[in-house]
């Protein structure tokens, strides 16, 4: 659980730097993305959330972003 009084920012999400930490967030978000795609993630999802994009846009132009608390944990990502 997140404490109420923890600082978070927001930052840009670097493959493969934060993979781990994304890795982690998708496993405590594991009822959803059940929920959403009849099964856990996997390192697959990792690679397409890294490398999706909307159409017609260079995927290396996208920025990913994420909500980081000051130990480096992930709390959601855009």
């Amino acid at each position: 659980m997140t404490d109420p009084n923890a600082t978070l920012s927001t930052r840009t999400l670097v493959d493969p730097l934060d993979r781990g930490a994304l890795r982690d967030f998708l496993a405590v978000a594991s009822d959803y993305i059940y929920l959403e795609k009849g099964r856990f993630a996997t390192d697959q999802d990792i690679d397409e959330f890294f490398a999706s994009a909307p159409p017609n846009i260079d995927p290396s132009t996208c920025i990913k972003l994420g909500i980081i608390d000051q130990q480096g944990a992930v709390h959601g990502i855009a």
